[in-house]
């Protein structure tokens, strides 16, 4: 081994090639008349269920991590150039921690540097030097969700690689949740 830190699941060899097989799997255009895709595979995951919808040209692959239990659903479309991923969290509904609005908070606090990008802001430098066409964080009542698009594979990649750093490595400094707390109450 080379001695340093493991690296994360989502940066695994395995795991790069995984998400190249699912986001490049061939589908004809007219989908009801085309023959099924082989959905991608990898030993970390499992096919739960592969399925046609003819009516927004689409197959959709729903996986499950066979180590962590993290729900994956693939979606291949031959009609739209975007490569799109989303991490959704489940978070409390904020009456039940004290109308706080911690849910916000961490939203941005996320977005605030993490292990591998120690940056002050890599949420403003992707808006900057990215060719996203979709780059944002959400936060519903019960869920917070951090979405990215992007026609450019080698762009997406590194998007996917800052987000998924971000939302599962994040720095966890308390002048970062102070911040927070400050765009909470601006934002309110």
């Amino acid at each position: 081994g080379s001695g340093g830190a493991a690296r994360p699941l989502w940066r695994s060899a395995g795991s790069s090639r995984f998400a190249a097989r699912a986001s490049s799997a061939a589908v004809s255009p007219n989908l009801a008349s085309a023959p099924a895709a082989k959905p991608a595979s990898h030993p970390a995951w499992e096919l739960l269920s592969s399925e046609r919808v003819d009516e927004y040209a689409i197959v959709a692959n729903r996986y499950v991590h066979r180590l962590t239990r993290a729900e994956l659903l693939s979606v291949v479309s031959p009609v739209d150039d975007n490569k799109v991923f989303l991490a959704a969290f489940r978070t409390q509904p904020d009456a039940a921690v004290g109308g706080t609005g911690v849910a916000h908070i961490l939203e941005h606090s996320v977005l605030c540097g993490s292990a591998a990008y120690p940056l002050k802001a890599p949420f403003v430098e992707l808006l900057k030097g990215s060719v996203h066409t979709f780059l944002n964080a959400l936060t519903y009542p019960d869920r917070t969700v951090y979405p990215v698009a992007s026609q450019s594979l080698a762009d997406f990649y590194n998007l996917l690689d800052v987000y998924l750093d971000a939302t599962l490595c994040p720095l966890a400094a308390d002048t970062r949740a102070e911040r927070g707390r400050a765009i909470f109450e601006q934002e309110g």
